[in-house]
């Protein structure tokens, strides 16, 4: 019994340490379409361009409803990485959004 449960344990702790890993490649779909982007002001980038790059705001569903998440700097997780910014596609089955990402 104590076998069972330390690996029944072992195998719950390394499920959510990896959960993380995997939340930014999952989409979702609703049949309510996100409102029209928001227009923001680009402030200042907090350091050197190269090390920094621009992450827009963008309509996110939390709750049922849609939310705007207000645009960013965030650093390069390395000096070549792109940001890819989420959307919203039309798919026969509503809309469906797909998270940002690095590349």
């Amino acid at each position: 019994m104590r076998k069972t449960t330390t690996v029944l344990a072992a195998a719950l702790l390394a499920a959510t340490l990896a959960a993380p890993a995997f939340a930014d490649s999952l989409s979702i779909v609703i049949g309510t379409p996100p409102p029209a982007a928001i227009v923001e002001a680009v402030p200042t980038p907090p350091g050197p361009p190269e090390e920094f790059v621009w992450r827009p705001g963008y309509w996110r569903w939390v709750d049922e409803r849609h939310v705007w998440i207000p645009g960013h700097w965030a650093k390069r997780p390395h000096p070549k990485a792109e940001w890819v910014a989420p959307t919203w596609e039309k798919h026969p089955e509503g809309y469906r959004f797909e998270e940002g990402h690095w590349q």
